[in-house]
């Protein structure tokens, strides 16, 4: 039976975890001791690499020993109370949320041990049972008899645990690696990466919360999803990005490898505060690691109707879903905005091919393409109201004069460092409170509304629309340089996490579950924070993708001989990705125009026509839809074969009585032309295509 509220799922309302769905297998608490023991896993012959790869890891991080969890959970149990906190702990607390610490307020409990151990080797290796793919901790843990032999203080007993271990690991590992944690990883992942609120945790009603679940079912890469455009060779599961094999010669080795426990991902703040440079340079390098892709890819006229802005996603002022995570995304929707623009509008691109000319005082649109090329959920995933990820572009002639600049961040003595310019294309979920104000705390509990989400589904990309006015006095040359950059949390909540106090000039501030009026200084003490660093930290910002092109400036009286785009098979896929982001954002007939220059480039590229299909589908020009299908099952007659993880890549499918959408058909063996694959491509016919592009 699926839940009809909070107190049907996990073991109900009269647990003593709820409202989070965690569970043990006694139903009731543990001793704390279970969960810090960890180093008993490190002995000699046993798990060493693995402990110290933990050890520095995010899992390691998770709870008070984090600051900006800590200060999040302090401001939570200030304002609605320690029971809803338990939401929370279920997955970030276990030493202190299994023994039921957590009833009390864990700032008066900051000296203990408990608070500092977060996601222990237990945490997750006595998980005896996932109970659904729900999430909000919707597992149970298993305290096993032989943990007090393993952890106990007497060394004969300690010493006869490892020898029995060693004589015969089977019950070690039965008890400690259930077939599921490997056989249904993103599952038995999805207890606490996917998350929804619902009354007992914000006083409201049900919310959506992070969810990279989802994103990667619905999606190719897990081989389900059924409206990708790109797909990896093979389906990829959580590890397969996040534990990468790292050689070791630990117990229980696959052939001299271990999956990495470091969980290689995208927090770079604990490490950095931590000054943990191993860690920090293993996820910088896995963040670097051709995740994302830029493309300064077109210029265009600016129609006269169009809105005085100078870095715009969207024209309209509503979003199209109201959803905190864009999961409609993966329905097919929009996310975000529409775009509106103007039909037939024309693009110059590539600009890299091109080369073009513009007239001094002259205003054009740069539309720079964001794509997401090895991310198996959307991009960013995880708590999105919380990173700052943005799209940077800088326009500085050859005498380094900056004419355009979005996406600006101060320079300080440290490097880059402060809030980012707020009018920047970002990556996020913006929410907001019941009184509008900006959900900036961590404070999900209190999410109303939606203002904005915007981010990336896997194998898609955005378009990024920048108004460029040619300044008069400019040199002969400008170059575009555009950066995709990543900092872990927003300045201002780092700022708060670390030093921020009540404004003592707002003594008596309106508060509730559903917001917060009061103002707030950045002047606390920060000699007890967690970490290393006892100062508010500049937290790093790492750029994920960069692109580059030069435009030529001509005199305002200049007269430019006509400019036209250039078609080359090396371009292909640039074009896909820039017909794919004015799809989503609802741009349908430019989007249109672009894959008919997708099909006239490599007319035996049967993805031109599906994408014109898809179009027309959204327009409801279902005729002409399957007109266009129609086209692309005569390129290529093997489409639509296969099992759906398969054939599925299509909205709609073409049937002897006109278009069926995802109709089932038989099994069948893995057809698809192996030059489509996008993700994991290394060597395909794409790569070539892609890398020819980039040159």
């Amino acid at each position: 039976m699926v839940p009809t509220s909070m107190e049907e799922e996990g073991a109900g309302a009269s647990s003593p975890f709820f409202p989070s769905s965690a569970n043990t297998n006694i139903d009731d608490t543990i001793p704390s001791n279970f969960f810090m023991k960890s180093e008993s896993c490190a002995q000699a012959g046993c798990h060493p690499d693995i402990y110290k790869q933990w050890s520095s890891s995010a899992h390691y991080s998770s709870s008070f020993n984090n600051q900006w969890y800590r200060k999040s959970i302090e401001y939570m149990q200030d304002v609605v109370g320690t029971e809803p906190s338990k939401f929370c702990g279920g997955c970030h607390d276990h030493a202190v949320f299994f023994n039921g610490m957590m009833d009390q307020p864990i700032k008066e409990q900051l000296e203990r041990p408990e608070a500092h151990v977060g996601l222990a080797c237990t945490s997750c290796h006595s998980i005896v049972a996932v109970k659904s793919s729900m999430g909000n901790g919707d597992f149970v843990i298993e305290y096993p008899p032989l943990h007090d032999l393993a952890t106990s203080e007497n060394p004969f007993l300690r010493n006869l645990h490892d020898f029995i271990v060693r004589v015969d690991p089977g019950p070690h590992k039965s008890v400690f690696m259930k077939p599921f944690i490997r056989n249904q990883t993103a599952e038995y992942c999805s207890s606490c990466h996917k998350v929804h609120l619902d009354m007992p945790a914000n006083e409201y009603r049900w919310i959506r919360g992070f969810n990279d679940y989802d994103g990667w079912q619905a999606s190719g890469v897990s081989g389900q999803g059924a409206r990708s455009f790109y797909y990896p060779k093979q389906p990829l599961k959580c590890i397969d990005c996040h534990m990468p094999l790292v050689p070791s010669n630990d117990a229980a080795n696959l052939d001299g490898h271990v999956h990495n426990h470091r969980f290689p991902g995208a927090n770079t703040a604990v490490p950095f505060v931590n000054r943990d440079e191993e860690q920090l340079r293993t996820v910088t390098e896995f963040l670097q690691n051709d995740q994302i892709g830029v493309d300064i890819f077109a210029l265009s006229e600016v129609a006269s109707d169009e809105p005085d802005q100078h870095a715009s996603s969207a024209r309209g002022a509503e979003p199209r879903i109201a959803s905190t995570f864009a999961e409609g995304a993966a329905l097919g929707f929009a996310v975000g905005r529409a775009t509106g623009y103007t039909e037939g509008r024309q693009a110059l691109a590539p600009i890299n091919r091109v080369k073009p000319r513009l007239r001094r005082g002259e205003t054009v649109r740069v539309d720079v393409v964001v794509r997401t090329k090895n991310v198996g959920h959307f991009f960013p995933g995880g708590t999105v109201d919380a990173f700052d990820v943005w799209v940077e572009l800088k326009a500085e002639d050859e005498q380094g004069k900056v004419v355009f600049w979005s996406g600006y961040v101060p320079q300080g003595p440290t490097g880059r460092n402060g809030p980012v310019d707020p009018s920047a294309h970002f990556y996020r979920a913006f929410l907001l409170d019941e009184h509008a104000n900006p959900i900036n705390k961590r404070n999900a509990w209190a999410v109303r509304s939606v203002l904005y989400v915007r981010l990336i589904l896997p194998g898609a990309a955005d378009t990024v629309h920048f108004r460029l006015k040619v300044p008069e006095d400019c040199g002969d040359k400008i170059r575009l340089t555009a950066k995709v950059n990543y900092r872990k949390f927003r300045w201002w909540n780092t700022q708060w996490a670390f030093a921020g106090v009540r404004d003592p000039d707002d003594p008596d501030p309106e508060v509730g579950p559903g917001y917060d009026d009061g103002k707030w200084v950045f002047s606390g003490d920060t000699s007890d924070v967690s970490g290393k660093i006892k100062e508010v930290p500049d937290l790093p910002i790492v750029t994920l993708a960069t692109s580059s092109v030069v435009v030529r400036i001509a005199p305002s009286s200049a007269t430019i001989p006509d400019q036209t785009s250039v078609l080359r098979a090396a371009d292909l896929i640039r074009w896909n990705d820039y017909g794919i982001g004015l799809l989503l954002q609802g741009d349908l007939r430019a989007a249109e125009e672009i894959f008919r220059r997708v099909a006239e480039i490599d007319p035996s590229y049967a993805d031109g026509w599906v994408n014109i299909g898809r179009g027309r589908v959204r327009e409801g020009r279902m005729d002409e839809a399957q007109e266009a299908l129609s086209r692309a099952f005569e390129i290529d007659g093997k489409l639509g074969k296969g099992p759906p993880s398969r054939w599925g890549r299509y909205s709609v499918r073409l049937g002897e009585d006109g278009i069926q959408l995802l109709q089932p058909v038989p099994a069948g063996p893995d057809i698809r032309p192996k030059g489509r694959d996008s993700n994991r491509f290394a060597g395909s016919s794409l790569a070539k295509r892609e890398k020819a592009g980039a040159d």
